[in-house]
């Protein structure tokens, strides 16, 4: 998949997502500065309107792509701090973020599981 074609499939998916679980609208943005190789998201919770940035590349390689099933997986990861309960990390973000990793692959998404999702 492209990254034109996966951008527009996260931003289709990030909208259902919110839908479903009663999340306000968040909107998506490519990142390509990184506090650190293994960070590849970040939440932006508490800004109007919401937003998610998310790393497409590896870090400090942007002709490399990440593999689609971790982009997958970060998102879920992402999203999980906007569900109610589930800011920080613990067993509420750990609930929703598998919640919503699960709805990712009856959806046909590959989501890397091997992650500390």
């Amino acid at each position: 998949m492209t990254s034109l074609t996966l951008w527009a499939d996260l931003t289709e998916m990030t909208a259902l997502i919110c839908t479903r679980w009663n999340l306000p609208t968040i909107t998506l943005e490519a990142w390509n500065r990184g506090k650190a190789p293994r960070c590849f998201g970040e939440a932006h919770v508490r800004e109007r309107p919401p937003k998610i940035r998310l790393r497409l590349h590896c870090y400090g390689r942007p002709r490399r792509p990440l593999a689609e099933s971790t982009i997958w997986a970060t998102l879920a990861h992402e999203l999980g701090h906007f569900v109610p309960g589930a800011f920080h990390h613990g067993p509420a973000h750990r609930e929703a973020t598998l919640a919503i990793a699960h709805w990712l692959r009856q959806n046909g998404k590959s989501v890397d599981t091997r992650l500390n999702i």
